[in-house]
Protein backbone atom coordinates (compact mmCIF):
# COMPACT_ATOMS: atom_id res chain seq x y z
CA UNK A 1 0.00 0.00 0.00
CA UNK A 2 1.30 3.83 -1.09
CA UNK A 3 0.25 4.34 2.69
CA UNK A 4 3.09 2.47 3.71
CA UNK A 5 5.59 4.90 2.77
CA UNK A 6 8.21 6.49 5.23
CA UNK A 7 8.94 10.04 5.65
CA UNK A 8 12.76 9.97 6.54
CA UNK A 9 12.46 13.45 8.34
CA UNK A 10 9.89 16.15 8.80
CA UNK A 11 8.86 19.42 10.45
CA UNK A 12 5.53 19.72 11.69
CA UNK A 13 3.55 22.92 12.96
CA UNK A 14 0.15 23.22 14.26
CA UNK A 15 -0.89 27.13 14.71
CA UNK A 16 -3.95 29.11 16.21
CA UNK A 17 -5.04 32.30 17.06
CA UNK A 18 -6.19 33.92 20.07
CA UNK A 19 -6.47 37.11 21.61
CA UNK A 20 -4.54 39.13 24.16
CA UNK A 21 -4.20 42.01 26.66
CA UNK A 22 -1.03 43.26 26.31
CA UNK A 23 -0.80 44.89 29.99
CA UNK A 24 -1.56 41.75 31.40
CA UNK A 25 -0.80 38.50 29.57
CA UNK A 26 2.71 39.22 28.30
CA UNK A 27 4.01 38.68 32.07
CA UNK A 28 1.61 35.93 32.46
CA UNK A 29 3.36 33.81 29.77
CA UNK A 30 6.94 34.98 31.13
CA UNK A 31 5.73 33.41 34.53
CA UNK A 32 4.29 29.99 32.49
CA UNK A 33 8.14 29.53 31.29
CA UNK A 34 8.11 31.67 27.93
CA UNK A 35 11.11 33.25 27.48
CA UNK A 36 11.82 35.73 24.40
CA UNK A 37 12.87 33.95 21.27
CA UNK A 38 16.42 33.66 20.02
CA UNK A 39 17.19 35.38 16.57
CA UNK A 40 18.32 32.42 15.70
CA UNK A 41 17.78 29.18 17.74
CA UNK A 42 21.64 27.30 18.20
CA UNK A 43 22.92 24.33 19.70
CA UNK A 44 23.57 24.77 23.34
CA UNK A 45 27.67 23.42 23.30
CA UNK A 46 28.80 26.46 21.01
CA UNK A 47 31.16 28.72 22.32
CA UNK A 48 30.34 32.39 22.98
CA UNK A 49 32.27 33.74 20.16
CA UNK A 50 30.42 30.88 17.58
CA UNK A 51 27.61 32.47 18.93
CA UNK A 52 28.16 36.00 18.00
CA UNK A 53 29.49 35.55 14.64
CA UNK A 54 26.32 33.27 13.91
CA UNK A 55 23.81 35.75 15.37
CA UNK A 56 25.44 38.11 13.65
CA UNK A 57 25.42 36.61 9.85
CA UNK A 58 21.64 36.09 10.54
CA UNK A 59 21.14 39.84 11.06
CA UNK A 60 23.21 40.27 7.84
CA UNK A 61 21.42 37.27 6.47
CA UNK A 62 17.88 39.25 7.00
CA UNK A 63 19.22 42.83 5.52
CA UNK A 64 20.59 41.15 2.68
CA UNK A 65 17.48 39.14 1.82
CA UNK A 66 14.23 40.50 3.14
CA UNK A 67 12.89 44.10 2.92
CA UNK A 68 13.45 45.64 5.86
CA UNK A 69 9.81 46.63 6.91
CA UNK A 70 8.95 42.43 6.35
CA UNK A 71 12.01 41.24 8.63
CA UNK A 72 11.98 43.95 11.05
CA UNK A 73 8.36 43.06 11.94
CA UNK A 74 8.85 39.81 12.02
CA UNK A 75 12.15 38.57 12.23
CA UNK A 76 14.73 40.91 13.16
CA UNK A 77 12.94 43.10 15.62
CA UNK A 78 14.64 45.77 13.78
CA UNK A 79 12.04 47.63 11.92
CA UNK A 80 13.22 50.93 11.32
CA UNK A 81 10.35 54.52 10.71
CA UNK A 82 7.75 54.57 9.05
CA UNK A 83 6.25 57.34 6.47
CA UNK A 84 5.28 59.32 9.04
CA UNK A 85 8.90 59.29 10.99
CA UNK A 86 7.50 56.94 13.88
CA UNK A 87 9.02 53.78 14.57
CA UNK A 88 7.39 50.83 13.11
CA UNK A 89 5.92 48.36 14.89
CA UNK A 90 7.23 44.38 15.78
CA UNK A 91 5.88 41.10 16.87
CA UNK A 92 6.83 40.24 19.96
CA UNK A 93 7.95 36.69 20.00
CA UNK A 94 8.30 33.79 22.87
CA UNK A 95 9.42 30.62 23.46
CA UNK A 96 8.66 27.68 25.59
CA UNK A 97 10.33 24.11 26.11
CA UNK A 98 7.53 22.00 25.87
CA UNK A 99 8.58 17.97 25.50
CA UNK A 100 5.18 16.83 26.36
CA UNK A 101 3.60 13.66 25.01
CA UNK A 102 0.05 13.10 24.62
CA UNK A 103 -2.28 10.97 22.80
CA UNK A 104 -4.92 11.63 19.92
CA UNK A 105 -7.85 9.59 20.29
CA UNK A 106 -9.04 7.52 17.11
CA UNK A 107 -11.64 5.45 15.99
CA UNK A 108 -9.99 2.30 14.66
CA UNK A 109 -12.64 -0.44 12.96
CA UNK A 110 -10.29 -3.29 13.18
CA UNK A 111 -10.49 -3.30 16.93
CA UNK A 112 -14.01 -1.39 17.49
CA UNK A 113 -12.54 1.15 19.46
CA UNK A 114 -10.33 4.23 20.20
CA UNK A 115 -6.71 3.58 19.97
CA UNK A 116 -3.77 6.38 20.89
CA UNK A 117 -1.41 8.09 18.43
CA UNK A 118 1.36 9.47 20.53
CA UNK A 119 2.11 12.62 19.78
CA UNK A 120 5.11 14.68 21.21
CA UNK A 121 4.57 18.91 21.76
CA UNK A 122 8.54 19.61 21.64
CA UNK A 123 8.16 23.31 22.26
CA UNK A 124 5.97 26.36 21.29
CA UNK A 125 6.12 29.56 20.11
CA UNK A 126 3.52 32.54 20.60
CA UNK A 127 3.56 35.41 18.48
CA UNK A 128 2.33 38.62 19.51
CA UNK A 129 1.07 41.48 17.55
CA UNK A 130 0.22 45.12 17.81
CA UNK A 131 -3.15 45.17 18.16
CA UNK A 132 -4.09 42.59 20.18
CA UNK A 133 -4.25 39.24 17.85
CA UNK A 134 -1.90 36.37 18.98
CA UNK A 135 -0.90 32.88 17.57
CA UNK A 136 0.78 30.28 18.86
CA UNK A 137 2.49 27.45 16.95
CA UNK A 138 3.43 24.07 17.95
CA UNK A 139 6.30 22.06 17.00
CA UNK A 140 5.11 17.97 16.48
CA UNK A 141 6.63 14.89 16.42
CA UNK A 142 4.69 11.91 15.90
CA UNK A 143 5.12 8.84 17.73
CA UNK A 144 6.68 7.52 13.84
CA UNK A 145 7.25 8.92 10.27
CA UNK A 146 5.14 6.20 8.36
CA UNK A 147 2.73 8.20 6.01
CA UNK A 148 0.12 7.08 8.10
CA UNK A 149 0.68 8.06 11.19
CA UNK A 150 1.99 12.13 9.99
CA UNK A 151 -1.73 12.32 8.26
CA UNK A 152 -3.24 10.87 11.51
CA UNK A 153 -2.05 13.28 12.96
CA UNK A 154 -2.39 16.57 11.14
CA UNK A 155 -5.47 15.17 10.77
CA UNK A 156 -6.10 15.09 14.55
CA UNK A 157 -3.91 18.33 15.87
CA UNK A 158 -5.69 20.38 13.45
CA UNK A 159 -9.32 19.78 14.62
CA UNK A 160 -10.25 22.45 18.21
CA UNK A 161 -12.24 19.16 19.20
CA UNK A 162 -10.29 16.20 18.93
CA UNK A 163 -9.87 14.53 22.03
CA UNK A 164 -6.12 13.54 23.38
CA UNK A 165 -5.47 12.08 26.58
CA UNK A 166 -2.63 13.59 29.28
CA UNK A 167 -3.53 11.63 32.55
CA UNK A 168 -6.83 12.73 32.05
CA UNK A 169 -8.92 13.40 28.62
CA UNK A 170 -9.83 16.50 27.07
CA UNK A 171 -10.29 18.09 24.15
CA UNK A 172 -7.70 19.52 22.06
CA UNK A 173 -8.15 22.87 22.39
CA UNK A 174 -8.66 22.60 26.72
CA UNK A 175 -5.59 21.30 26.26
CA UNK A 176 -3.79 23.77 24.55
CA UNK A 177 -5.53 26.41 26.56
CA UNK A 178 -3.97 24.96 30.24
CA UNK A 179 -1.02 23.87 28.78
CA UNK A 180 0.40 26.24 27.01
CA UNK A 181 -1.46 29.45 26.58
CA UNK A 182 -2.08 30.60 30.50
CA UNK A 183 -5.67 29.40 30.63
CA UNK A 184 -6.91 31.94 27.62
CA UNK A 185 -9.45 30.54 25.90
CA UNK A 186 -9.61 29.45 22.26
CA UNK A 187 -13.47 28.68 21.22
CA UNK A 188 -16.71 29.81 23.15
CA UNK A 189 -19.13 32.93 24.00
CA UNK A 190 -17.47 36.46 24.38
CA UNK A 191 -14.07 34.96 22.64
CA UNK A 192 -13.63 37.25 20.24
CA UNK A 193 -10.62 35.48 17.92
CA UNK A 194 -13.31 32.78 17.63
CA UNK A 195 -15.32 34.93 15.43
CA UNK A 196 -13.11 34.85 12.68
CA UNK A 197 -10.51 32.26 13.74
CA UNK A 198 -12.93 28.58 12.07
CA UNK A 199 -12.70 25.71 13.74
CA UNK A 200 -9.62 24.07 12.69
CA UNK A 201 -5.81 25.35 13.71
CA UNK A 202 -3.56 25.35 10.47
CA UNK A 203 -1.30 23.00 9.69
CA UNK A 204 2.13 23.39 8.37
CA UNK A 205 4.52 20.40 7.15
CA UNK A 206 8.02 19.88 5.69
CA UNK A 207 8.39 16.15 4.50
CA UNK A 208 11.49 14.73 3.80
CA UNK A 209 11.33 11.22 1.62
CA UNK A 210 13.48 9.22 -0.29
CA UNK A 211 11.56 9.30 -3.25
CA UNK A 212 12.33 5.81 -4.33
CA UNK A 213 9.43 4.54 -2.45
CA UNK A 214 6.88 6.41 -4.87
CA UNK A 215 5.92 5.09 -8.39
CA UNK A 216 4.39 6.52 -11.74
CA UNK A 217 1.13 5.97 -10.39
CA UNK A 218 1.39 7.05 -7.31
CA UNK A 219 3.63 10.18 -7.73
CA UNK A 220 4.84 13.07 -5.65
CA UNK A 221 1.78 14.91 -6.63
CA UNK A 222 -0.49 12.30 -4.59
CA UNK A 223 1.05 12.20 -1.75
CA UNK A 224 0.86 15.98 -1.52
CA UNK A 225 -2.33 16.72 -2.07
CA UNK A 226 -3.48 13.61 0.62
CA UNK A 227 -1.07 15.04 2.85
CA UNK A 228 -2.00 19.01 2.34
CA UNK A 229 -6.22 18.19 2.01
CA UNK A 230 -5.95 15.45 5.05
CA UNK A 231 -7.28 13.31 3.21
CA UNK A 232 -7.46 9.47 3.73
CA UNK A 233 -3.80 8.10 2.18
CA UNK A 234 -4.63 6.12 -0.74
CA UNK A 235 -7.48 8.09 -1.93
CA UNK A 236 -6.46 8.83 -5.30
CA UNK A 237 -5.47 4.93 -6.50
CA UNK A 238 -8.12 3.62 -4.69
CA UNK A 239 -10.73 5.33 -6.84
CA UNK A 240 -13.27 5.38 -4.31
CA UNK A 241 -16.06 7.62 -3.33
CA UNK A 242 -13.35 9.42 -0.97
CA UNK A 243 -11.18 9.98 -4.18
CA UNK A 244 -11.17 13.56 -5.68
CA UNK A 245 -12.52 13.94 -9.48
CA UNK A 246 -9.95 14.65 -11.86
CA UNK A 247 -11.15 18.22 -12.20
CA UNK A 248 -11.19 18.78 -8.77
CA UNK A 249 -7.35 17.65 -8.29
CA UNK A 250 -6.28 19.13 -11.21
CA UNK A 251 -7.67 22.21 -9.82
CA UNK A 252 -5.79 21.98 -6.48
CA UNK A 253 -2.39 21.11 -8.24
CA UNK A 254 -2.72 24.03 -10.80
CA UNK A 255 -1.14 26.24 -7.88
CA UNK A 256 1.71 24.01 -6.93
CA UNK A 257 4.84 25.56 -6.44
CA UNK A 258 7.63 23.68 -8.17
CA UNK A 259 10.45 25.72 -8.23
CA UNK A 260 13.36 22.67 -8.03
CA UNK A 261 12.84 19.53 -9.23
CA UNK A 262 13.45 18.00 -5.53
CA UNK A 263 10.90 19.17 -3.56
CA UNK A 264 7.11 20.51 -4.24
CA UNK A 265 4.45 22.57 -2.10
CA UNK A 266 1.05 23.33 -1.93
CA UNK A 267 -0.60 26.38 -0.16
CA UNK A 268 -4.41 25.79 0.70
CA UNK A 269 -6.71 27.82 3.22
CA UNK A 270 -6.27 25.66 6.04
CA UNK A 271 -2.47 24.07 5.34
CA UNK A 272 0.99 24.22 3.74
CA UNK A 273 2.46 21.37 2.61
CA UNK A 274 6.15 20.74 1.03
CA UNK A 275 7.00 17.21 0.18
CA UNK A 276 10.73 16.21 -1.39
CA UNK A 277 13.76 14.77 -1.54
CA UNK A 278 17.21 16.49 0.49
CA UNK A 279 15.41 20.22 0.79
CA UNK A 280 14.81 19.56 4.96
CA UNK A 281 17.40 19.27 7.47
CA UNK A 282 16.75 18.71 11.13
CA UNK A 283 18.42 20.89 13.26
CA UNK A 284 20.75 18.48 14.65
CA UNK A 285 22.13 17.89 11.00
CA UNK A 286 21.98 21.81 9.75
CA UNK A 287 20.79 24.47 11.79
CA UNK A 288 20.64 26.96 9.19
CA UNK A 289 18.93 24.56 7.14
CA UNK A 290 16.22 23.72 10.02
CA UNK A 291 16.13 28.02 10.78
CA UNK A 292 15.22 28.80 7.06
CA UNK A 293 12.12 26.50 7.11
CA UNK A 294 11.35 26.47 10.96
CA UNK A 295 11.65 30.07 11.17
CA UNK A 296 12.02 32.37 8.55
CA UNK A 297 9.76 30.78 5.81
CA UNK A 298 7.25 30.09 8.50
CA UNK A 299 7.37 33.38 9.68
CA UNK A 300 6.15 34.07 6.08
CA UNK A 301 3.20 32.05 6.47
CA UNK A 302 2.41 33.04 9.83
CA UNK A 303 2.51 37.10 8.25
CA UNK A 304 -0.17 35.99 5.33
CA UNK A 305 -2.22 34.02 8.62
CA UNK A 306 -2.11 37.36 10.32
CA UNK A 307 -3.33 39.24 7.37
CA UNK A 308 -5.92 37.28 6.36
CA UNK A 309 -7.23 37.04 10.57
CA UNK A 310 -7.36 40.83 10.54
CA UNK A 311 -9.10 40.65 7.39
CA UNK A 312 -11.49 38.57 9.15
CA UNK A 313 -11.70 40.89 11.91
CA UNK A 314 -12.32 44.09 9.45
CA UNK A 315 -15.37 42.46 7.81
CA UNK A 316 -16.48 40.90 10.94
CA UNK A 317 -16.54 44.52 13.12
CA UNK A 318 -16.82 46.54 10.77
CA UNK A 319 -20.81 46.99 11.09
CA UNK A 320 -20.66 48.35 14.64
CA UNK A 321 -18.77 51.23 13.78
CA UNK A 322 -18.15 51.50 10.11
CA UNK A 323 -16.06 54.84 9.85
CA UNK A 324 -13.88 54.02 12.71
CA UNK A 325 -13.13 49.90 10.90
CA UNK A 326 -12.86 52.22 7.55
CA UNK A 327 -9.78 54.18 8.91
CA UNK A 328 -8.01 50.83 10.51
CA UNK A 329 -8.47 49.27 7.50
CA UNK A 330 -6.87 51.92 5.75
CA UNK A 331 -3.85 52.05 7.79
CA UNK A 332 -3.52 48.45 8.45
CA UNK A 333 -3.03 48.44 4.56
CA UNK A 334 -0.58 51.04 4.11
CA UNK A 335 1.39 49.25 6.84
CA UNK A 336 1.18 45.98 5.99
CA UNK A 337 -0.53 44.72 2.43
CA UNK A 338 3.51 44.00 0.52
CA UNK A 339 3.50 42.69 -2.69
CA UNK A 340 7.19 41.59 -2.35
CA UNK A 341 8.98 40.81 0.79
CA UNK A 342 12.27 39.87 0.01
CA UNK A 343 15.58 40.63 -2.69
CA UNK A 344 15.36 36.94 -3.67
CA UNK A 345 12.79 35.06 -5.97
CA UNK A 346 12.31 32.20 -4.00
CA UNK A 347 10.96 33.82 -0.66
CA UNK A 348 8.79 35.75 -2.66
CA UNK A 349 7.00 32.80 -4.71
CA UNK A 350 6.60 31.38 -1.50
CA UNK A 351 4.92 34.53 -0.12
CA UNK A 352 2.42 35.29 -3.07
CA UNK A 353 1.82 31.15 -3.16
CA UNK A 354 0.50 31.37 0.51
CA UNK A 355 -1.53 35.05 -0.06
CA UNK A 356 -3.30 33.29 -3.04
CA UNK A 357 -4.39 30.18 -0.98
CA UNK A 358 -5.31 32.84 1.84
CA UNK A 359 -7.49 34.60 -0.68
CA UNK A 360 -6.04 37.29 1.16
CA UNK A 361 -6.77 39.83 -2.44
CA UNK A 362 -9.92 38.85 -2.81
CA UNK A 363 -10.64 39.67 1.03
CA UNK A 364 -9.37 43.30 0.54
CA UNK A 365 -11.34 43.65 -2.71
CA UNK A 366 -14.70 42.96 -1.26
CA UNK A 367 -13.89 45.29 2.12
CA UNK A 368 -12.81 48.08 -0.51
CA UNK A 369 -16.05 47.37 -2.07
CA UNK A 370 -18.46 47.95 1.05
CA UNK A 371 -16.04 50.89 2.11
CA UNK A 372 -16.96 52.48 -0.99
CA UNK A 373 -21.01 52.07 -0.76
CA UNK A 374 -20.10 53.14 2.87
CA UNK A 375 -17.95 56.16 0.84
CA UNK A 376 -21.84 56.54 -1.07
CA UNK A 377 -24.18 56.42 2.25
CA UNK A 378 -21.73 59.21 3.79
CA UNK A 379 -22.31 61.38 0.97
CA UNK A 380 -25.51 61.35 0.91
CA UNK A 381 -26.20 61.81 4.90
CA UNK A 382 -23.91 64.63 4.63
CA UNK A 383 -25.75 66.27 1.68
CA UNK A 384 -29.08 66.02 3.50
CA UNK A 385 -27.52 68.00 6.97
CA UNK A 386 -26.40 70.22 4.78
CA UNK A 387 -29.51 71.20 2.64
CA UNK A 388 -31.17 71.52 6.43
CA UNK A 389 -28.44 73.58 7.34
CA UNK A 390 -29.26 76.19 4.29
CA UNK A 391 -33.02 75.81 4.96
CA UNK A 392 -32.13 77.29 8.58
CA UNK A 393 -30.24 80.10 7.09
CA UNK A 394 -32.69 80.68 4.78
CA UNK A 395 -34.80 80.89 8.03
CA UNK A 396 -32.78 83.26 9.76
CA UNK A 397 -32.21 85.50 7.05
CA UNK A 398 -35.59 86.54 7.39
CA UNK A 399 -34.00 89.01 9.98
CA UNK A 400 -32.60 90.38 6.97
CA UNK A 401 -30.82 93.62 9.24
CA UNK A 402 -28.42 93.64 12.21
CA UNK A 403 -30.80 96.16 13.78
CA UNK A 404 -33.57 93.81 13.36
CA UNK A 405 -31.18 91.02 15.07
CA UNK A 406 -30.29 93.50 17.76
CA UNK A 407 -33.71 94.74 18.32
CA UNK A 408 -34.94 91.04 19.06
CA UNK A 409 -32.30 90.17 21.34
CA UNK A 410 -33.31 93.50 23.40
CA UNK A 411 -37.09 92.02 22.97
CA UNK A 412 -36.37 88.49 24.29
CA UNK A 413 -34.51 90.00 27.08
CA UNK A 414 -36.68 92.25 28.12
CA UNK A 415 -39.11 89.38 27.89
CA UNK A 416 -36.94 87.21 30.23
CA UNK A 417 -36.81 89.55 33.48
CA UNK A 418 -33.02 88.99 33.76
CA UNK A 419 -30.11 91.50 33.77
CA UNK A 420 -27.57 91.98 31.43
CA UNK A 421 -24.53 90.13 32.35
CA UNK A 422 -26.70 86.81 33.50
CA UNK A 423 -28.73 86.84 30.12
CA UNK A 424 -25.42 86.99 27.84
CA UNK A 425 -23.84 84.55 29.58
CA UNK A 426 -27.17 81.96 29.12
CA UNK A 427 -27.50 83.47 25.73
CA UNK A 428 -23.65 82.75 25.18
CA UNK A 429 -23.76 79.21 26.69
CA UNK A 430 -26.90 78.59 24.22
CA UNK A 431 -25.64 79.82 21.13
CA UNK A 432 -22.36 77.04 21.99
CA UNK A 433 -24.35 74.59 22.87
CA UNK A 434 -26.18 74.94 19.69
CA UNK A 435 -23.05 75.35 17.69
CA UNK A 436 -22.07 71.79 19.24
CA UNK A 437 -25.39 70.13 18.35
CA UNK A 438 -25.10 71.17 14.72
CA UNK A 439 -21.28 70.40 14.44
CA UNK A 440 -22.28 66.94 15.96
CA UNK A 441 -25.25 67.00 13.34
CA UNK A 442 -23.32 68.10 10.21
CA UNK A 443 -19.94 66.37 11.07
CA UNK A 444 -20.50 63.30 13.79
CA UNK A 445 -17.57 60.99 12.94
CA UNK A 446 -15.18 64.10 12.98
CA UNK A 447 -16.97 65.86 16.38
CA UNK A 448 -16.17 62.56 17.81
CA UNK A 449 -12.77 62.02 17.05
CA UNK A 450 -12.61 65.68 18.02
CA UNK A 451 -13.76 64.72 21.82
CA UNK A 452 -11.97 62.06 21.85
CA UNK A 453 -8.46 63.92 21.20
CA UNK A 454 -9.30 66.21 23.89
CA UNK A 455 -10.12 63.37 26.71
CA UNK A 456 -6.58 62.61 25.84
CA UNK A 457 -4.79 65.98 25.93
CA UNK A 458 -6.44 66.64 29.10
CA UNK A 459 -5.63 63.06 31.25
Amino acid sequence: MNAQITFESGLLKITGIFSYQPKSHIDLFIKHGYESMALIQLPKDISSDEKKSRISKTKEFYKNVYYREFHGFLLSGDPGVDYSGNERKTVKTLRKEVNKTIGFLKYDPQINGMKSISTTIEHCEIFLFPDKIGMFSMTLTPQDWQATTVSDTLFLARNFSSKIVDAEEYEFHQWISKNLLANIKLTGDNIQSDEFSGSKFKTYAILNLNESALSQEYNRDHLLYEIGTCSKLDSISDKGFDAPSEDYLNSIMSDKIAIFNNYTGLALMDSFTLIGQGHYKRFEEDVLNHHNWSRVYFGIYIFNLYIRFNLFKFNTEYVKNPVRYRDLFQEFINQYNFRHISFNFLPNILFSAMRKSLLIDEEIEHFESRLQGLAAQLQEEQEKRQALLLTLISVLSAFDAVDGIVTKVNEIKEMSGLSTVPFFLLAGLTGLALLIGISYYLFPYHFNKAVKALKKMLK
